[in-house]
């Protein structure tokens, strides 16, 4: 399937908005950067690897979207553990 520059960039903004979407979420279910704030790195790295594992197994049952719902999952909890590294670094 040949896609033009057009169309990948449009699907990268449709995940970034999904990866968005769910650090809302995140935000809501758990309160936001202050929660955030008190995992310490390893804890970090701990829960991305727990979601990790949860989309590896829905892809060795051949489950895609749930395989896909993990996979944003993993992307919005890499950018909250971002978003705590810098605000703990001053940037």
């Amino acid at each position: 399937m040949l896609h033009t520059r057009l169309d990948l960039a449009r699907r990268q903004l449709k995940i970034i908005g999904e990866i968005q979407e769910e650090r809302k979420v995140q935000d809501a279910k758990w309160g936001g950067y202050s929660h955030d704030d008190d995992h310490d790195r390893d804890l970090w790295v701990k829960l991305l690897r727990k979601h990790q594992t949860r989309a590896l197994k829905a892809m060795n049952k051949g489950d895609l979207d749930e395989y896909r719902k993990h996979m944003v999952r993993v992307a919005a909890l890499a950018v909250a553990a971002l978003e705590s590294h810098d605000r703990r670094s001053g940037e």
